[in-house]
């Protein structure tokens, strides 16, 4: 059974330095900590008699042939702490750039010098742990890169995550070479499915080198019910937001173009939604909600047509429009089209392949879908892929693809004289414009604590976890509680096929990627104003990131709006059934003991039936 680890410690950062030429006017200090938990102090770990959570996979413990479960831990505050050894860490960028990851390695490297350990950074993300090419991280190091945006300390490369034990070998010979006492991975979903198995690989090696993951990533995919949120989203959202808000307002102000905005985010929608409670956009198309309704491209088109069109009877010939980057894998026909695309290209071995000779191999429905497309969306749609032969999202701009669509829509009314407007359309892609931004207080202190709670989890030789923090909506950074979390907890199995990777001759579990929840707070909200926001000009500009005043420590929007900590709900069950347990000990009332039976026995009938309903 899996269990959670439970670390009494908040890791606080400075405010953020503006640019490098002010840390020498500024520079940042030791982050301050609780008074009763001094950084230079050790923690002692002692096992917990009770779960703090339970999450397992039909198969899990057979397919990864583990032995025995991963153990909780929680930290006492009021022991002595005793010296812990020196140890070697290392750490590596994973995923793609994002805000605040400096502050993970400032925090790693400020716990483990308190035990003069030494922290390594693995330089080219993956392919440097390959070829062992590391630099010591030393405080000169890191004053250059504290509290500043990028990964460009270390760097990434392109290289994905090992899936085979084979390719996991590389690994193993740098641990044994560089003689590492832990590893600390910074990335999403896959970083964090690829760790789950590379712990396993590394046990069965005799490798004690111990793993573990620290979320990080702009489009917040590597959250669920134990993460919160992502280094990275917050400052990644509040920079698009500022750029959507004065787009919009622009719009408003000459009073004649509609604006599509394309937000960066994978195939999930978790930046469009947070921008957009921040911005208050006239319409988004969220692909989670395209997806659940099953909506056609025309479907699409017609929604769009129809706010234009509404607007336009009101004298408003222009709006602003949100658009997430995955919206074209929603979209059932379009959906097909790229994946029979995604076939061609694994089956041949020329990466560069015309659109003819694409649309030769494609279905006959899927090849007049094509054509009918203009001619530079074929051309995007027949690129040549990524690593894992799989669309380039980011090359495709959906944004135009829908002008296109909506376009001749509009015409087709007008000819009706279904529709007397006029429909100037504005095309803009947000994405890499906030991937190196200045990290918001917010995630530097998230960024730090989740490199100290890592640090941790290493240095007590806790392999296979993920490091968290929850309590985030707190206004203050005290209220946070610091955790780790074993990672076969969250992993599950789906039917996306391009994720069904073999691992000991059996389809792999993996880490699920968090798309907007549709029965969350947070989307609740969005369709309550959605039509106040698509018929009125209410469009909200959050002004540049703010590291100081009103504003400077506000959380994200999605967090906010979610009112429930699922650890801090499992603490309060396992107290409440604790004390069921003490109260129908031996010797109580018949009473007592009959109505406590048959309580249970209702509650373990409705949880039942959920967890089959959530099965299904």
């Amino acid at each position: 059974m899996m269990m959670c680890v439970c670390v009494e410690r908040v890791f606080l950062s400075v405010p953020p330095s503006i640019y490098n030429e002010l840390n020498a006017l500024n520079p940042p200090s030791h982050p301050p900590s609780p008074p009763s938990l001094p950084p230079q102090d050790p923690f002692l770990f002692s096992d917990l008699k009770s779960e703090l959570c339970i999450g397992e996979v039909d198969g899990v413990n057979h397919l990864l042939k583990r032995q025995g479960s991963l153990s909780s831990k929680q930290a006492l505050a009021t022991h002595q702490a005793t010296a812990e050894k020196p140890i070697t860490v290392g750490v590596v960028f994973c995923g793609r750039q994002t805000p605040g990851g400096h502050n993970i390695v400032a925090g790693l490297y400020d716990y483990l010098t308190a035990s003069d350990s030494t922290l390594l950074g693995f330089v080219g993300g993956i392919d440097g742990l390959y070829k062992q090419q590391t630099v010591v991280v030393t405080s000169e190091l890191l004053s250059t890169y504290r509290n500043q945006g990028g990964l460009d300390m270390l760097g990434r490369s392109h290289e994905s995550f090992p899936d085979t034990p084979s390719k996991m070998k590389g690994f193993k010979d740098a641990c044994v070479a560089l003689n590492l006492d832990g590893l600390v991975f910074v990335g999403g979903c896959r970083t964090a499915t690829g760790v789950a198995y590379l712990t396993e690989y590394l046990k069965a090696e005799l490798v004690p080198t111990a793993c573990t993951v620290v979320p990080a990533g702009i489009d917040g995919t590597l959250t669920n019910q134990f993460v919160e949120s992502t280094v990275g989203f917050h400052t990644a959202c509040q920079v698009y937001s500022e750029l959507v808000g004065n787009t919009a307002i622009d719009g408003a102000s000459a009073k004649k173009y509609w604006m599509f905005l394309r937000l960066m985010g994978s195939d999930v929608s978790n930046i469009a939604l947070e921008v957009a409670l921040r911005s208050a956009p006239n319409l988004i198309l969220l692909a989670e909600d395209v997806d659940a309704s099953r909506m056609s491209l025309q479907e699409v088109v017609r929604e769009v047509a129809d706010l234009v069109a509404a607007r336009a009877a009101r004298g408003r010939n222009y709006g602003t429009v949100l658009i997430p980057e995955g919206l074209v894998l929603s979209i059932p026909e379009i959906a097909v089209l790229l994946h029979e695309i995604d076939g061609v290209f694994r089956e041949s071995e020329d990466d560069h392949l015309t659109v003819e000779a694409v649309a030769k191999q494609l279905t006959s429905w899927s090849a007049a879908l094509l054509l009918s497309m203009p001619l530079y969306i074929q051309v995007q749609m027949t690129k040549e892929r990524q690593s894992n032969k799989c669309v380039q999202l980011s090359a495709i701009e959906t944004e135009r693809l829908l002008c296109h669509f909506v376009e001749a829509e509009l015409s087709r009314r007008k000819t009706l004289g279904q529709y007397k407007g006029s429909f100037s359309p504005v095309c803009s892609f947000l994405g890499y414009q906030a991937r190196g931004s200045l990290p918001s207080n917010f995630d530097c202190n998230l960024g730090y604590s989740l490199g100290g709670t890592a640090a941790v989890l290493v240095h007590n030789n806790l392999s296979g976890y993920l490091a968290t923090i929850t309590g985030l909506k707190g206004k203050e950074e005290e209220e946070w509680k610091v955790a780790g979390v074993p990672l076969t907890a969250m992993l599950a199995l789906d039917d996306r096929e391009h994720h069904h990777l073999a691992y000991n001759g059996q389809l792999r579990p993996r880490v699920p990627a968090k798309k907007v929840d549709l029965h969350g707070a947070a989307y609740k909200f969005l369709v309550e104003k959605r039509r106040e926001w698509g018929m009125h000009d209410m469009y909200e500009n959050s002004g540049p990131l703010q590291f100081d005043g009103s504003t400077a420590d506000d959380r994200p929007a999605t967090v906010v709006e979610e009112d429930r900590d699922y650890l801090e709900e499992l603490e309060v069950l396992h107290a409440a059934l604790h004390q069921v347990r003490r109260a129908c000990r031996p010797g109580c009332s018949s009473a007592l003991l009959h109505l406590a039976t048959k309580s249970i026995l209702t509650l373990t009938d409705v949880v039942s039936m959920m967890d089959e309903a959530a099965s299904v």
